[in-house]
Parts: C-alpha cells; structure tokens; sequence
C-alpha cells in the first residue's frame, strides 16, 4: 500500500456549502498546486463522493459503509469510520480533521483545525440537546490531545486558549486564504453579466454571508435605511439563503421583518439567495461596498474576499475584525446603528477611501508554505 504522508478528513462534505467546506476546497487547491511535497488524499465516506467532484479521482480515499440520517449521528459513524481506516491502513500519515472530531481511538498523528468558540460564547447557537453538548465535549477533548492544533487566526486562538484550554504550545495561527479567482482583475463585462444572471442592480451595497442571530444583518439593514433618509443610497443586496422567519425562533436573523420596518420594497434590499463560487469575485467587485456588521467571526471569508477584490469595506469592531482590518475607519462599533449609517454615507461619497491593500498572509502562496511546514513537523515527530 502506498504510504501517505497527509490524509485529510472529509467526513463534513455532506453538509453541501459551509465555511468549513470552503477552508477544505482552499486547501486541497493549495495542495494541488506545484510544487506538490506532500503524498496526500483526501478521505471520502463513499456516500460523500459526489461532493468531493472538485478533486481528481486519484486523491481521494474512499472508505466504505453505510449511509446514516442525522447530524450527529453522521458525524459520529463516519469520523469513527474514517479514523479507523487511518488507524489500519496508514498509522503513519498526518490525520488532519478541518472540522471538530471525536472517535474513541483517534489516528496516532491527528491534526485539527479550531475555526471559532461561538457556539460557547453566542447563546443563540449553543447546543441545546444533551446529546450534542456531549459530542462537543469530546470534541474539545479531543482537540486539547491532538499532536498539533490549527487555529484560523490570532483571535481564534486566543478564544481557544481560554474557553476550550488548549495548551498555547501546540497552537499554529494559519490564516484562511481567499480564493484564486480573487487575485485576478475582474472584466466590466463580466461583472454585467453576473448582474443579468442574478438580476441585480447596476449599484449596490453588499452583504454575503450566513443569516445565524450572530451575523447580525438586522443591524445592517437598520443603519442602511437611516443612511438613506439623508442621502441617496444604492439597494442593499443580501446574497446567500435567506432563513424562513417562520422557523426563526432566535436562531436566525429576521431578515423580512427588518426589510418591512425599513419600509424597504424588494428592489430596494434584494434577495438573489445563493451566489455561486464563480460569480462570487464579480458580485463583490460589481459592489459599491461591502459591509459586515457581524458580532463573531473566527475570521471572516467575504470581507477579505471583497478586500481582495478590491472593494471598499467596513466591518464590525468586533471579534477577528481589527486583526484583519486595522484601519479604525473601516470599522464601526455595534452600539449604535447611526454610527454605521454614517461611515457608509462616507464610504459612498469616497469609496477610495475605504479601500485597502491584502495582506499577503491571506493568500495561498503563503498559506501553503506554513501548513507544510507543520504538517512535516508533525510527520517527523515521535
């Protein structure tokens, strides 16, 4: 059997869009890029296999068994599943799980990946059944064990080391990186023609993102509908899967609600729900201005995306956000929706303003040469 030196779990694919999919689909793409020095798969429960088409049949892993219903009991069958494949056939190969992860018997050499605490910080996403607290438990217990931990930015970390007690020591900050396609120019033709394909107006103020209490977007659309009483402003374009405020409960943002206490008509805050993985570089680049008003990010995919794109941003002061974004003008306190209103009056008047370089520890050149670093370390440990 051919030796490997880095296997990857795959177990959360079946989750379909999730930033966690998106950190899995990043990296793989790094990994395939020359030069390639690591022999690498990625493991697939074979239920999985026709979310893993984004990679070439001879990298994947496939592992057997048996479809299973229920989150928790999914992951549950398949992480034990794929870590016992690891266990038997490759005990000397990296296991490195991009998402929480327990088995009774984990790989010898297991590597994982923190992305955020907010499940222990927002009320709103804390685990209610007494099942899931548990998988979580073991999950963070797990994770404090792991040869060595991936932490998606400095204030991850930080969040790691307090609420989960992760020793500092075996903690590597390794910033997510954006994807290629926003490296590169974005042509006015194309970003027309993603307007006609998503039927968005020619101006625009953006928003892509998940719709969870946290993401806060009510507290967007508040501060755009004040902006607008004193100066004329682009429609606000909230891309993604907009949540049935019927099965809201707290759990998600009420975004019709706000929209109709705005008195904001459907062309002016706009619904195009998901935006595809290649349309999204001309719909942040197309924008006027991106805004995240969000209240915790492990680190924040759309306003580095957008930055990258070049586009004018404002974020929250909150969480990861100043890590990312120093410039205090480019960010707003959440006290106070006139506050925002305010800055994205600014932004719309000076958008050069609000424009900022990337930093090249975002990008995968970089990204790759770190995360080979510690998974050769990891490989030559004892």
């Amino acid at each position: 059997m051919q030796k490997l030196d880095l296997i990857l779990n795959g177990a959360e694919l079946h989750h379909g869009v999730s930033g966690v999919n998106v950190y899995l689909r990043l990296l793989t793409e790094a990994l395939l890029s020359p030069p390639e020095t690591l022999n690498w798969r990625l493991a697939v429960p074979r239920p999985c296999v026709q979310h893993a088409q984004f990679l070439p049949e001879n990298r994947l892993l496939i592992v057997e068994g048996r479809d299973v219903g229920g989150y928790d009991a999914r992951s549950l069958y398949w992480n034990h599943r794929l870590a016992q494949h690891v266990r038997k056939f490759h005990p000397e190969a990296v296991f490195h799980s991009v998402f929480h992860f327990w088995t009774p018997l984990p790989p010898h050499k297991l590597v994982v990946t923190v992305h955020d605490c907010i499940e222990q910080i927002e009320p709103s996403v804390r685990p209610k059944s007494f099942k899931t607290r548990a998988h979580r438990w073991l999950c963070r217990h797990t994770t404090r064990h792991a040869r060595a931990v991936v932490a998606i930015s400095e204030w991850t970390k930080s969040q790691a080391i307090d609420i989960q007690k992760i020793a500092p020591k075996k903690i590597s900050v390794l910033y997510n990186w954006v994807r290629s396609a926003c490296l590169q120019p974005v042509s006015l033709e194309n970003i027309e023609a993603m307007r006609r394909r998503h039927n968005l107006p020619d101006n625009y103020i953006a928003y892509v993102g998940g719709y969870r209490a946290y993401k806060n977007v009510e507290f967007l659309i508040s501060a755009w509908n004040l902006a607008r009483q004193s100066q004329p402003m682009p429609p606000l374009v909230l891309a993604g899967q907009i949540p049935d405020s019927s099965t809201n409960h707290g759990f998600f943002c009420d975004i019709h609600g706000a929209a109709k206490l705005a008195g904001a008509s459907a062309q002016e805050v706009v619904l195009p729900g998901l935006i595809p993985d290649e349309d999204l570089p001309a719909f942040y680049a197309g924008a006027s201005l991106f805004v995240s008003p969000s209240r915790q990010e492990g680190f924040g995919y759309p306003a580095v995306e957008a930055i990258a794109c070049k586009t004018p941003v404002l974020v929250s002061d909150a969480s990861v956000y100043p890590e990312l974004v120093p410039e205090k003008h480019l960010r707003f306190a959440l006290t106070d929706p006139n506050i925002l209103a305010g800055r994205m009056r600014e932004a719309i008047t000076n958008p050069d303003h609000f424009c900022r370089p990337l930093d090249p520890r975002f990008t995968a050149a970089y990204g790759k040469i770190r995360y080979e670093q510690l998974i050769r370390k990891v490989l030559t440990d004892s």
